[in-house]
């Protein structure tokens, strides 16, 4: 991190009367670590300039200016008799923007308003011409030159909006100072944020390129309210700046790449400062995972403050804001803090000096879920706004508006089998972009083999790199090493930045770069350092943090892609892997990666994941996250991997490990294996509690508290599990009947472990109810299941009526 500067205030006066003061001037503000600016030791003599050019020079370089004024005017600025030295600093600072507060003696502001009492008295109104004549008139007693006069009132009437203060002596100098160097909070707010909207327009090559590309083309999401009130279409940042003003707090949850960040970036872009009563609101962007977790003690709007003075203005922290300021702030990446955030994390940001202000927060759904559940103890409770997922219409909306002018395009677009593909693959609008970006790299043409989410981002990098090497014009020669060599660096910064993360660290370039060449000590200078390899990271300009992608689902892809390339060949960065929890994201990726393999190639990594299962050393975690991937690999002929699930499921010591085969193995079709699960979980309270846990992890990634496996505390948030679990039940293709009944005894389950009915509500229980007996009337091949699912379901409605509101 470049070194601080301190803050630069020019000293402005006449030196004959005011001598002594300037020096005691000086070391007062110097003790509050200000650079004081004054021509008697600031300023290096040139040969060339004058002397007064110089101190007009300096005012330049100042960040505030501070002017005292007592019974001197000075000497004229270059021998025009028009102006003194002094107003002509002053009058530099003005029309360089540069804050003012001056002082004025008491004796001489009592000369002043005696001679506009005068003119008031004789019925004219100050101005120059009447000054000027009554200055002539009037019998001065202190101030030394009528000049003085005139520019107190060109200070007491300037535009700027100027007001004195007055002193008799240093001690009130001194504490009237201290108390106005509060008026300079807004020049420094007014930096930040014209730093910080530069920032967010321009982040950086990544943006800029798809800004060319779409011709910084928009589509506003379809936006509903939580609970839902039936309202669509929302202008967001119209809907957020309204509630913020009315003091509520706001949250706007998605899925990942929904346009959360979008959304809050151009609410918090719209919501304009109001200058005349700018300390009533202040307002403060964060990208959370920019912050620094340990340098904080009590996070706070004046702590984000000063974070931001120091990496975006490289400036020291300022001492003097005012206290009474409020602040609208906007909170970006809530779910991004952390490699899973709990409550602890995000009771750390959402402190109660925090919450006593304007809030506006972006999360993906889950960890929205665990903020409300942690503010609803402080007695807080947010508007919710959720970003919905593009339907069939709002895509090719979206790709029909982009390609206007592409007939042959549209056409293919609006074909109905094109459309499906299209509307399986893009669901968000960072997908949609994506998609875009690739059919103009690939010359307007529709592509034919992306067939989901993967292969789609395994495209766009492809693309993208061809664009930024033949950008900096790499030859031939080199180009397909160098893409290479940048993918896999992307992968492990990727793999990196998520252990830091979970470890609330911080790395900058440099350590990245030397984890690469640790693993990949070939790998060429030129692929780290060149600007392609740092195109897709998201760097803090100031302090060199490497934080994240530009967007979260390039580190998700990257992870999933070395999670896959060492599932071929078993590795360290394999193993350490399998000892995190499990991440759906990433997993969504892995598991569409291995959908395009061979059946060679899933053996092998069915056969790698076994022997590492089988070694005696590896833990309980390990072991069911092993149990999780098999379950997901799409090999033709599953003999081997059921087989390896029935033996699991009967010799493994762990009930934990043996729950998680058996799962597996009904999710694979076996009904005799549902059978065994089902008995275990009604008849084994330790199968049932892991069973609760299992379906929190595969369903939902909430996980409960502590180091895993650990039974579930019954605490846990479980809705978007129960959501998940319902959407289920309610689909009537046949992978889902094997685990329906499973599936109702785990609801009914974590019902009785909570003893509330959660997010369960009569109509959920009549659609189970009626989705059950649809089934059974249209088919006859899993009838007896389908019966069994209908008992457990009446244990499920039995207890639920017997549970409180």
């Amino acid at each position: 991190m470049q070194e601080l500067k301190k803050w630069k205030i020019f000293l402005s006066s006449t030196s004959k009367d005011l001598s002594k003061m300037r020096k005691r001037i000086t070391v007062f503000l110097r003790n509050q670590d200000f650079d004081v600016i004054r021509y008697e030791d600031n300023f290096i003599k040139h040969v060339n300039k004058n002397a007064q050019d110089i101190c007009v020079d300096n005012v330049r370089t100042a960040d505030f200016f501070v002017l005292l004024l007592d019974k001197m005017y000075g000497t004229s600025f270059r021998n025009d008799e028009s102006i003194s030295i002094t107003q002509a600093e002053y009058l530099e600072a003005k029309t360089c923007g540069i804050p003012i507060i001056f002082f004025l003696n008491e004796e001489l502001n009592n000369e002043y308003r005696n001679v506009i009492r005068e003119l008031v008295n004789l019925g004219e109104s100050p101005n120059t011409a009447t000054l000027s004549k009554q200055l002539e008139l009037s019998k001065l007693t202190y101030v030394a030159e009528p000049k003085l006069l005139l520019f107190v009132y060109e200070l007491m009437t300037s535009e700027a909006g100027n007001y004195a203060s007055f002193f008799k002596n240093y001690k009130d100098l001194e504490s009237e100072l201290l108390n106005r160097l509060k008026d300079f909070s807004f020049s420094i707010f007014d930096k930040l944020l014209h730093k910080q909207q530069d920032s967010l327009r321009y982040r950086n090559e990544f943006w800029r390129t798809l800004d060319e590309i779409l011709n910084i083309y928009y589509i506003a999401p379809d936006i509903k309210k939580i609970p839902d009130d039936g309202i669509r279409y929302i202008d967001l940042s119209k809907a957020v700046f309204f509630m913020l003003n009315k003091e509520q707090l706001v949250t706007i949850q998605g899925k990942a790449g929904a346009g959360k960040s979008t959304e809050i970036v151009r609410t918090y872009l719209d919501d304009n400062i109001d200058k005349k009563n700018y300390i009533h609101k202040m307002k403060l962007f964060v990208r959370l995972k920019d912050i620094p977790i340990k340098i904080f003690n009590n996070f706070s709007p004046i702590s984000i403050l000063n974070y931001q003075i120091e990496t975006m203005l490289s400036k020291k922290p300022y001492k003097y804001f005012y206290d009474d300021i409020k602040y609208h702030l906007y909170f970006d990446g809530l779910d991004e803090i952390a490699d899973s955030p709990i409550e602890s994390d995000i009771k750390f940001y959402l402190t109660p000096e925090i919450l006593k202000h304007n809030l506006v927060i972006s999360s993906r759904i889950e960890t929205s879920d665990r903020m409300k559940n942690y503010l609803s103890k402080q007695s807080v409770f947010p508007i919710v706004y959720e970003i919905c997922e593009w339907n069939q219409k709002k895509a090719t909306e979206f790709l029909s508006k982009v390609f206007t002018n592409s007939p042959a395009l549209i056409e293919k677009i609006n074909d109905t089998e094109s459309q499906k593909k299209i509307i399986s693959i893009i669901q968000n609008p960072l997908i949609a972009t994506m998609f875009v970006f690739i059919i103009h790299e690939n010359n307007l043409e529709f592509p034919t083999d992306i067939e989901n989410r993967a292969s789609l981002f395994e495209r766009f990098v492809d693309r993208w790199l061809d664009r930024e090497l033949s950008r900096i014009s790499v030859g031939k020669t080199q180009y397909s090493k160098l893409k290479k060599e940048i993918r896999m660096a992307w992968r492990i910064a990727a793999w990196e930045l998520y252990k830091a993360r979970g470890l609330n660290m911080k790395l900058n370039i440099s350590q990245i770069i030397e984890k690469i060449k640790l693993k990949y000590p070939r790998i060429t200078k030129k692929s780290l350092n060149g600007s392609v390899f740092k195109s897709l990271l998201f760097e803090n300009m100031a302090t060199s943090d490497i934080t994240g992608f530009v967007h979260e689902q390039f580190m998700e892809y990257f992870i999933a892609e070395l999670f896959v390339e060492y599932s071929l060949n078993i590795d360290n960065y394999f193993l350490q892997y399998l000892e995190k929890s499990i991440l759906g994201d990433v997993n969504g990726f892995v598991k569409a990666i291995w959908d395009k393999f061979e059946d060679s190639k899933l053996l092998k990594i069915f056969k790698n994941l076994q022997s590492v299962f089988y070694n005696s050393k590896i833990s309980i975690q390990m072991q069911a996250n092993i149990i999780y991937y098999i379950s997901r690999i799409p090999l033709i002929d599953s003999f081997l991997i059921k087989k390896f699930f029935n033996d699991v499921s009967r010799t493994a010591p762990h009930i934990y490990v043996r729950n998680g085969a058996l799962f597996s193995l009904v999710r694979l079709g076996d009904l005799t294996a549902e059978e065994r699960l089902y008995e275990a979980l009604t008849t084994n309270e330790d199968a049932a509690s892991y069973n609760r846990r299992l379906h929190l992890e595969y369903f939902s990634d909430l996980l409960p508290e502590g180091t895993p496996p650990v039974f579930d505390n019954g605490k846990s948030d479980w809705s978007k599990c129960c959501q998940k679990l319902l959407e289920h039940i309610y689909d009537n293709s046949e992978r889902f009947i094997f685990t329906r009944r499973i599936d109702i005894f785990t609801i009914r389950n974590l019902m009785f472990s909570r003893q509330r009915r959660g997010s369960l509500d009569k109509e959920s229980l009549e659609l189970i109810h009626s989705s059950l007996y649809e089934m059974k009337k249209c088919s006859t091949k899993y009838l007896e299941l389908i019966d069994k699912s209908i008992t457990e379901y009446i244990l499920l409605k039995e207890l639920w009526e017997s549970l409180p509101v």
